[in-house]
């Protein structure tokens, strides 16, 4: 009974050292994501140009501190398979807040123009190099009727005491419903964002 108990134990240390221990969210083994999930949904024709683009995706199982505010500016467009999107428009400077970092998931604060996202996002990577992703839902107004989207997103770079080395980002369309006149993205469809100068900086928290 003793060793019984003591198994018991011993099982959901485990359990509660492998998961997000906030108020807000617990992620529990077995319900993790994966970049493959937000990858897969590139045509096989076009995968080949999506990693020449953003490039390898670090991965690994003990990723570097993320922790800390950074600055994209200038936010710099790359590369989309969306046709005659201008890579010369000059976007919002992207602010970017991870914070409550443990294990493999952080929270995240991201502020670009006149959006505030928030949420827990996963992190992979090795030596100081890093990815994340995550997945997130938006409601779009097409006045005639409200569309969702669902999108994912891939976030790279090397962690320096300056900020973030070799900032890149990645939007790419998971699903879209409720567009009978194809207005928006399509599923598959990418656009790749780089920090112009090649460091997300870091600056004090907002």
């Amino acid at each position: 009974m003793k060793k019984t108990a003591a198994l018991f134990i011993i099982s959901l240390m485990v359990l509660f050292a492998c998961t997000k221990n906030d108020d807000s969210t617990i992620i529990l083994l077995g319900t993790e994501s994966y970049v493959e999930q937000i990858t897969d949904v590139i045509p096989d024709s076009l995968r080949n140009v999506f990693e020449q683009q953003f490039g390898a995706i670090p991965r690994g199982y003990v990723p570097p501190k993320i922790e800390g505010s950074f600055v994209v500016a200038p936010k710099q467009r790359c590369f989309s398979n969306v046709t005659n999107w201008p890579l010369s428009v000059t976007e919002p400077n992207m602010y970017l807040t991870f914070s409550n970092q443990h294990n493999s998931v952080a929270e995240i604060l991201l502020a670009e123009a006149n959006e505030t996202f928030t949420d827990t996002v996963y992190v992979i990577g090795h030596d100081n190099l890093f990815t994340v992703y995550y997945q997130e839902t938006k409601i779009i107004d097409l006045v005639e009727n409200l569309a969702e989207m669902k999108r994912g997103i891939l976030i790279k770079g090397k962690m320096t005491e300056q900020g973030i080395q070799d900032f890149y980002f990645a939007n790419i369309i998971m699903d879209v419903k409720g567009d009978p006149y194809g207005v928006l993205a399509k599923k598959g469809q990418f656009f790749i964002y780089k920090d112009g100068d090649g460091l997300a900086r870091k600056e004090e928290k907002r």
